[in-house]
């Protein structure tokens, strides 16, 4: 409940984090990770280590991996780490699948006449590429990547996503699995749902912010029903009754 005797403001922009979020590609990250300090001949980071960083632009993620202020090395290290990635996009991989129950909860706020967005650390090029592959890009509003501004937690391109969804904080939410995608949602006055299916744990969600951490898609428009008024699904016009 928002705890308030104001009426709750309508539901106008859903914005999904990508990774961990949307799809479960942790396989094909720490793979392309490790890889690229191989390449760099420098010691490996462990899986957690990489997961850890996930939601943050590339170059943070390098940067935080390396552990030193190096531009160049981290240069090279993004440089590799997004050649393995994209071979194994083109070969088909370690494909990131959807998170079960996704896809059916994004097309039933579509339904209910809310815009859908999508707010990620992953390059422009890279959101293309994994929309295109799910045959998803139809779904949005809005697309901001990584490219489009200062990395998470900075509220920018959040920002950006309501701008161009014409739509303000109060009638946005943003949905995420890290504590990057709270705080980006805090510094943009916009409230925060967690999912516990990527890579930050539920406690960690709600101590950056989350008013819930949400572990079953199917409960999606029941949770943020408590925050906001969220319309019923709108019903298919042109069927006879016995359709």
């Amino acid at each position: 409940n928002t705890g308030s005797t104001e009426p709750a403001p309508d539901l106008k922009l859903a914005v999904f984090d990508f990774d961990g979020t949307v799809v479960d590609s942790r396989r094909r990250i720490v793979t392309a990770a490790v890889r690229a300090f191989d390449d760099c001949s420098l010691p490996r980071p462990t899986e957690q280590n990489v997961l850890n960083q996930v939601g943050l632009s590339l170059y943070d993620v390098m940067l935080n991996l390396l552990g030193r202020d190096d531009h160049e090395a981290v240069m090279r290290l993004v440089d590799r780490y997004r050649e393995h990635y994209r071979s194994m996009r083109i070969d088909g991989h370690l494909k990131p699948w959807p998170i079960a129950g996704v896809l059916d909860a994004m097309r039933d706020l579509r339904a209910r006449g809310v815009l859908l967005g999508i707010a990620t650390g992953k390059s422009r090029r890279g959101l293309n590429h994994a929309v295109d592959d799910l045959l998803i890009r139809e779904l949005f509003a809005t697309l901001k990547s990584s490219d489009d501004g200062p990395g998470k937690p900075a509220p920018a391109i959040l920002l950006d996503a309501m701008d161009e969804a014409g739509t303000d904080a109060a009638n946005t939410v943003m949905i995420g699995d890290t504590t990057w995608d709270m705080l980006m949602a805090a510094n943009a006055g916009v409230r925060a749902l967690g999912v516990t299916f990527g890579y930050h744990s539920s406690e960690e969600l709600r101590s950056a912010g989350a008013f819930d951490v949400l572990d079953d898609y199917g409960r999606l428009a029941e949770v943020l029903s408590t925050q906001f008024t969220v319309p019923p699904r709108e019903m298919p016009t042109d069927l006879s009754p016995w359709e």
